[in-house]
């Protein structure tokens, strides 16, 4: 009997060990890489771009299940990124990327402005890095696909670069609503900004028209920078018939707009409705006579656009950049010409008979100033 109680609790000694030494066993081996990468993209002249401030996800490919999303990263002003990230798999995880048509922040462009799930994006998953242990993997240089989809980043970039740069170092503006933006291949309608939704459409015949895809943008700014954003119906404006001056405004100032951000006087929609003018001088286009009046659109796009450049011309003796009426436009709100015209006067600009004088020559109001050195009427 003694010998077996023994025998009984040596064998509990022994079994207890094990239990103990069981809180101890370690965690799954760690990967941890580094991914870097660069990617670009081909504008509307078929030159290769750097893609800036996209969104970027490094995957890990399963075949068996459901991809894991290893990390999240941007692309800097040069399209490169970098992300370091970890996987628990043994033999290291098996890499991939994706590059989106957002960038988080401003802008994400899908194939419906109400759903964010359809923003675009370019996949890798067909050349995945595989069992990667760590250290760093440079993917390279690589190209978003030269066919229709590339589309997407082309208006992408449109907002996310040149009209966020330039209307936050010009005049400290910071688009951070992040704006849905909708185009698809098969929507042949016209492009607009529905203010409904904060979101532009983009014609697929626009797709590759900056002056058109800005204008809508200029819409949105509108809308964001108003206390109330004009809400008269313009349907069936056309930019060189007069219409009323409220839509005048409402459609000449975003036309003024990508105008600016773009540093260039001529307005074109080439694959849509065919049309290029000079915001220097709008003319009819069959008879050719300069067009005037606070009603007409182009015509209160070509009196800022006077305001703005720094071409002289006899009626024209101002070049005060974005600004002047900007400040104009954000504090006071104006819906027609005219009334930009009176807060201007109203406000310590020190250039009222230069304005005058511009808004005079194309026949927007009826302020006058002694000192005005050329007069239309």
């Amino acid at each position: 009997m003694g010998r077996t109680r023994f025998s009984l609790i040596f064998l509990v000694i022994i079994l207890a060990v094990p239990l103990v030494g069981a809180v101890a066993i370690p965690d799954f081996p760690k990967s941890t890489v580094t991914v870097t990468g660069y990617w670009k993209f081909w504008d509307k002249d078929s030159n290769l771009r750097d893609l800036k401030y996209a969104r970027v996800e490094v995957w890990d490919y399963n075949a068996t299940t459901s991809h894991t999303l290893l990390g999240v990263a941007y692309t800097n002003s040069d399209g490169y990124y970098s992300i370091t990230v970890t996987s628990t798999e043994v033999e290291g995880p098996d890499i991939y990327d994706k590059i989106f048509a957002c960038n988080g922040h401003s802008v994400w462009v899908g194939a419906s402005f109400n759903d964010t799930n359809t923003t675009y994006f370019y996949s890798t998953e067909d050349e995945v890095y595989w069992n990667i242990g760590g250290g760093t993997l440079n993917l390279g240089m690589r190209n978003i696909p030269y066919d229709d989809y590339r589309w997407a980043y082309y208006i992408y970039d449109l907002i996310a670069d040149d009209a966020w740069n330039y209307l936050y170092y010009t005049v400290g503006w910071d688009n951070h609503y992040n704006l849905g933006v909708q185009w698809h291949l098969n929507n042949f309608g016209s492009s607009y900004y529905d203010n409904s939704v904060e979101g532009i459409n983009v014609g697929h015949l626009d797709r590759r028209d900056p002056d058109v895809i800005l204008h809508e943008y200029g819409h949105f700014v509108m809308h964001k920078i108003y206390t109330n954003y004009p809400t008269h119906d313009c349907t069936g404006h056309v930019w060189y018939l007069p219409f009323s001056e409220e839509c005048g405004w409402k459609e000449g100032w975003p036309t003024y707009l990508q105008a600016a951000i773009q540093g260039d006087k001529f307005y074109e929609d080439m694959d849509n409705a065919y049309l290029i003018y000079s915001l220097e001088m709008p003319l009819h286009p069959s008879s050719q006579i300069e067009l005037t009046g606070a009603d007409v659109e182009s015509v209160v796009a070509a009196a800022l656009w006077d305001v703005f450049d720094s071409e002289v011309e006899v009626w024209d003796k101002l070049a005060s950049g974005i600004q002047d009426a900007w400040e104009i436009v954000d504090i006071e709100n104006p819906y027609t010409a005219i009334e930009f015209e009176s807060d201007w006067l109203g406000s310590s600009s020190g250039s009222n008979c230069s304005l005058i004088n511009i808004f005079d020559h194309l026949e927007i109001g009826n302020a006058v100033c002694i000192f005005l050195p050329f007069s239309r009427k």
